[in-house]
């Protein structure tokens, strides 16, 4: 490189630093002044809020929500006008309020994100606790469990200097909810307990109380849930509220014909009048659903008298949801329910379509926003690195002479190689995203689609009583539920790869149990605390369903006590599964090769298809030993 080329490339280099310092990071709208003195009196501006605010709610009552968002855009401007950036924000959450009731939810999650923006702004806890609380409802609603929590726990870190405990105690209960739509039972637990600790009155705690049996009711733990709403129920103060009262009744019979006591139909029966007299609808369709159920095998023409009965509060409250629960039980209740049956089809079809759109627009507006929030953040760290290199120019530039030129040089080199390394890293991890909210999306359809299949061996079963036909379709189920496992478990997770062991197989065994329900059994489970990736989890959650599912049905004839052990180890290139019973064993001269077992030959299929080794041992029970390379 020859002197002449070098001076070039030197104060083209400075040349390149000062265009890039001044230049290249254009401007962006800042969060209005807050402070700024306007010439419009306090109470002008709280007269015109006020009439704003008032035609919201006539138009609300009267149903008419684009009138009351058209308003609250009004509102907006005018708050704009005047930079109040707490009259923006109140503005924003009306709109947001008003957009969700259409329903909106995507607008509605939007326009609460941009009510916070201002709410900090103008610091106004109490706006903020209500916006976060509304947000996650959304979140919810749009089936985004996991960033529902995120939004309470964003609220809850706005009071963590405060001593508002009805805050806390809505933020808690949210929480709670948020975890147990999406199937974390422990942690909904941990929000509910939290919340208790901020209830201030009988009816917060009552309403925190039922969540927490609900919670046990959907671990199917009947006997915890049982003792909180009679504890509820021995109450005095729940006279005060009989529509609270008559779901506590309600629940706690469920959760007792649920757990086998035949007590629970009465109080089911005692709740549905107690809602007749209330005129509690929504209460009347979950008293009927429940009564459906509980006569299913009992009194079909009384289950299928609730089953029409919840049909008719679906169809008068237009609730597709309602009408779906309704159809479930007419169907497997009615003669010839080819028209029921179809109708299920077709409506089922069209929710879920729905429902798969609005989520594919959800991921679609989360990740362009995140995208956004991420250029935004980039520009604005960028703007000060180049206001402080800038700054550090004009004072020592002359002081230093042409070695900082110099210096200037290199780094604008190292300036420029860093930002193309990090657009590289950006572009990555926008793929990641992106590839990630695909495979979760992916997950989730094959979740419901498993789910769908599911349904309708149920409904086989309710129609063909024969007990080796149905013995046949239980085993089917559990053999569906061991894929649907996975599915649902790599929806909830950021990780849409692996599913961690101990809970996957943990819930399989689990079904099992249930399907078979033999306290003479044991299951002894040693599964060591590991990711499996979604593919090899397949195979071995199939091959220990085959394999319980065969100990339970031959391995104890009569009854017998025994031990079923599952043991899944990891070592540096294999995973080593461990399967044995203490039972009766395999018969002398037993050849795999020519048994008639779906099972075995299931499970021998599977170990070949996935390049594992087999081993087995009829003597003393029953031993398999099978290892699948990682």
């Amino acid at each position: 490189m020859n002197r002449n080329f070098l001076l070039f490339l030197v104060f083209f280099s400075f040349f390149l630093v000062e265009f890039h310092g001044y230049n290249a990071i254009p401007s962006h709208p800042t969060r209005p002044n807050t402070t700024k003195k306007n010439s419009v009196p306090q109470q002008e501006k709280d007269t015109l809020y006020n009439s704003y605010i008032n035609s919201m709610k006539a138009a609300s009552k009267k149903k008419e929500y684009g009138q009351a968002i058209a308003t609250a855009k009004k509102m907006f401007l005018y708050a704009q006008s005047l930079k109040d950036t707490s009259g923006m924000a109140q503005a924003r959450f009306r709109e947001a309020f008003y957009t969700a009731e259409l329903p909106n939810l995507i607008a509605a999650n939007s326009c609460y994100k941009e009510a916070i923006t201002y709410a900090v702004g103008a610091n106004d806890i109490a706006l903020l606790i209500s916006l976060h609380l509304n947000k996650a409802d959304v979140e919810r609603n749009l089936g985004d469990f996991f960033q529902a929590q995120q939004t309470v726990q964003r609220g809850l870190g706005y009071l963590e200097k405060s001593k508002d405990s009805l805050g806390h105690y809505k933020l808690y209960n949210t929480l709670g909810i948020a975890c147990n739509d999406a199937g974390e039972f422990a942690n909904a637990q941990k929000a509910y307990e939290n919340a208790l600790l901020y209830a201030t009155s009988f009816k917060q705690r009552a309403a925190l109380l039922n969540n927490m049996a609900v919670n046990h009711k959907e671990q199917q733990n009947y006997e915890e849930a049982i003792k909180i709403y009679k504890k509820l129920l021995a109450t005095t103060e729940l006279n005060a509220y009989p529509e609270t009262k008559a779901r506590i009744t309600d629940n706690l019979g469920y959760a007792l014909f649920k757990n086998g006591d035949a007590m629970g139909g009465e109080l089911m029966q005692k709740a549905l009048a107690e809602r007749l007299l209330l005129d509690d609808i929504n209460g009347q369709f979950a008293s009927n659903i429940h009564l459906a159920d509980f006569n299913l095998d009992k009194d079909q023409p009384k289950a299928l008298n609730h089953a029409d009965k919840a049909m008719q509060i679906a169809l008068k409250t237009k609730s597709p949801d309602w009408e779906l629960e309704a159809l479930q039980y007419i169907i497997r209740l009615k003669q010839d329910p080819a028209e029921e049956a179809n109708r299920y089809f077709l409506l089922n079809d069209s929710l879920n379509r729905a429902r798969e759109k609005l989520r594919n627009e959800y991921i679609s507006t989360k990740f362009l926003t995140e995208e956004k929030d991420k250029e935004n953040l980039t520009l604005k760290q960028e703007k000060a690195e180049q206001a402080l290199l800038t700054e550090k120019e004009k004072t020592q530039k002359w002081a230093i002479g042409a070695g900082f030129v110099v210096s200037l040089a290199g780094l604008a080199f190292f300036f420029m190689a860093y930002n193309k390394n990090k657009k590289q890293k950006e572009e990555i991890e926008k793929q990641k995203v992106l590839v990630e909210d695909l495979q979760r999306e992916l997950h989730h359809r094959l979740k419901n689609n498993l789910s769908f299949i599911d349904f309708f061996i149920s409904l086989a079963k309710g129609k063909f009583p024969d007990p080796s036909y149905r013995e046949k379709l239980d085993e089917l189920q559990n053999r569906i539920n061991s894929m649907f496992e996975v599915h649902k478990q790599l929806f909830k997770k950021e990780d849409v790869t692996n599913v961690n062991a101990i809970t996957y197989i943990s819930a399989l065994l689990e079904n099992v149990t249930k399907a078979y329900n033999r306290p003479n059994i044991t299951l002894e489970e040693n599964v060591a605390n590991i990711t499996l990736r979604a593919d090899i989890s397949f195979p071995i959650g199939l091959i220990i369903n085959e394999f319980v599912t065969n100990s339970y049905k031959y391995a104890f004839p009569n009854n017998e006590r025994g031990v079923i052990s599952i043991s899944l180890k990891v070592d540096r290139e294999n995973y080593q599964l461990n399967l044995m019973d203490n039972g009766k064993g395999l018969p002398v001269g037993f050849d795999i090769d020519k048994l008639d077992s779906f099972g075995m030959e299931t499970i021998k299929l599977l170990t070949v298809e996935y390049k594992g080794t087999f081993k087995f041992s009829g003597s003393d029970g029953t031993r398999m030993d099978i290892t699948f390379p990682k």
